[in-house]
């Protein structure tokens, strides 16, 4: 009765732990360490990891060189990037390629206003796009719904 007992126990703490491994968030990759601040929009843009040459052409022109088609993907619960930039007015279209088996989703955030979202998506049904134009300059947020803590960035939409 005493191993039964033992057994038991045992196969508790492996399942919890097993349990929480897979619960567990992968930071090594990705936005950083999670203390990524919740833009707002206002003209002052909150400190960032630096673009990737996927999301936005370089700004050494004078910002002239802003691309009206930007791509960025999801793996490993991260974007590729934490920041993105887009020209005010003009219209553009983000591409989001989804390299994980989970459903991820990109939200454009602009104050209290819902500017464009994707359907949650796999990589199965990868790339999905949206198409938007904002008028406003300022920062904006974008976020994968599904994990809306880890998986964040701003959107910097400039003149």
């Amino acid at each position: 009765m005493r191993a039964r007992s033992m057994n038991l126990a045992m196969i508790t703490v492996l399942a919890l732990g097993l349990l929480a491994v897979a619960c567990g968030g992968d930071d090594d990759d990705g936005n950083g360490d999670g203390d990524t601040p919740v833009p707002t929009n206002t003209s002052e843009a909150p400190k960032t990891e630096e673009p990737s040459p996927e999301a936005t052409a370089t700004e050494d022109s004078g910002g002239e060189d802003i691309p009206s088609e930007i791509s960025i993907s999801a793996e490993g619960f991260a974007f590729s990037t934490g920041r993105l930039t887009m020209k005010a007015g003009v219209e553009t279209t983000i591409t989001m390629t989804n390299k994980d088996s989970v459903g991820h989703n990109l939200h454009i955030i602009a104050g209290s206003v819902n500017e464009a979202i994707t359907p949650p998506f796999t990589a199965d049904e990868s790339p999905k796009s949206l198409t938007l134009t904002i008028e406003a300059p300022g920062t904006y947020q974008f976020q994968c719904d599904v994990h809306p803590t880890t998986m964040l960035g701003t959107l910097e939409v400039v003149e």
